[in-house]
């Protein structure tokens, strides 16, 4: 019997403190509400003015696996054979002759690593489609390094892996959204941390906070019941009348 007394009054602590947290959050809403609305501003703000747009632009190649082979003629093997040679096209398209002869045609202004950190390539499963995407922060740019890879890679291929020059499926195009700037998810994010830091702090402030502030915190923290009030002292009583006083007196 005393053990389920002590378990029922610590689960009415447990209660009573989730009340009290409640209606903490609920006095402290208008807070809560003023830092998710600044951070999700500046959220928006970074995103807008502090992150460099950046933009994609994706060309398509079919690669055959034989100089002899025909899209006529293709058999099961051939396709298997295909498919699992595409991990040797993707290096031969990122290797250093290929890089910096595209970087020679476009006369452009960077090494090799930068601009094999600007391309992705990729394989569809089961597919001998090789999808060449390249990132940068002109989207007229991205698209003409695109297409640049793509007749480099169309000849390197067939010269190497001494297989028909592959098929050109799809040339790069000008995008005109960016890939790093999404308005809507960085506010979203932002109110969110907005909201956790706003109830976090108020949270640990309350957790923090062992005066008491009232008969009810002397009952539950002290186990003591209140017998009386005691009011201010009278100095402080004197002090309040004698500014009352002088204020009447100016008035007059």
């Amino acid at each position: 019997m005393p053990v389920n007394n002590e378990n029922q009054m610590a689960n009415d602590e447990i209660e009573i403190d989730l009340l009290e947290v409640f209606y903490l959050l609920k006095r402290k809403i208008l807070i809560i509400l003023a830092s998710t609305i600044l951070c999700a501003v500046c959220a928006g703000a970074i995103c807008e003015y502090l992150i460099v747009p950046k933009y994609q632009s994706t060309t398509k190649l079919y690669i055959l696996n034989t100089a002899s082979s025909s899209l006529a003629s293709l058999s099961l093997s051939d396709l298997q054979v295909g498919a699992s040679l595409t991990n040797d096209y993707m290096e031969l398209i990122q290797s250093r002759p290929a890089v910096e002869e595209v970087i020679d045609t476009l006369h452009l202004d960077m090494i090799y690593e930068q601009m094999l950190a600007k391309m992705t390539i990729a394989n569809k499963d089961n597919t001998r489609i090789l999808s060449i995407t390249i990132e940068d922060e002109d989207p007229y740019r991205a698209k003409q390094i695109a297409d640049a890879f793509a007749n480099v890679a169309i000849k390197r291929l067939s010269q190497i892996m001494s297989i028909e020059e592959p098929h050109l499926v799809e040339e790069g195009h000008v995008s005109e959204f960016s890939v790093n700037q999404n308005l809507p998810k960085y506010l979203a994010v932002g109110a969110l941390i907005g909201m956790i830091l706003a109830v976090g702090v108020i949270l640990v402030r309350y957790l923090l906070d062992d005066s008491i502030h009232s008969a009810e915190d002397i009952e539950k923290y002290l186990g003591l019941n209140t017998l009386a009030m005691i009011p201010l002292g009278e100095a402080e009583y004197d002090g309040h009348s004698s500014k009352k006083g002088r204020r009447k007196k100016k008035a007059k």
